[in-house]
């Protein structure tokens, strides 16, 4: 957060920023997660930079649902189920993918996942 209280994108340099001489920034350091559901024999790694790495059974990493994995960048939170994920990105869009029977299908609801603040 600069001290004009502005957002800093943790992917470009102070000078891309806007940041002046002299102007104080503070910092959040935020260390990496990792999640598997208790059935689904997969895991997903939140890294710290807000990237997700996926492995495991190709159902509930993904490997056959509609998500873009290009989308997953500036995560700020993971859920999962029993076989499904969902990420909640900066720009508070929550992105699902994994089984589609465990609740990785969002198409029906996608207007709803905008402008989210949190995930349950």
């Amino acid at each position: 957060v600069s001290s004009r209280g502005t957002l800093l994108n943790g992917h470009c340099s102070l000078l891309d920023a806007g940041l002046r001489d002299g102007e104080t920034i503070s910092a959040t350091v935020r260390t990496a997660k990792l999640l598997s559901g208790r059935l689904c024999q997969a895991f997903t790694l939140l890294r710290a930079d807000g990237t997700v790495v996926c492995w495991g059974n190709k159902v509930a990493c993904g490997q056959y649902s509609d998500v873009r994995w290009e989308e997953l960048r500036d995560v700020q939170k993971i859920r999962c189920s029993s076989g499904a994920f969902a990420a909640l990105l900066g720009s508070g869009k929550v992105v699902t993918w994994g089984d589609t029977s465990c609740g990785a299908d969002s198409r029906r609801v996608k207007d709803q996942l905008e402008k989210c603040c949190d995930l349950a």
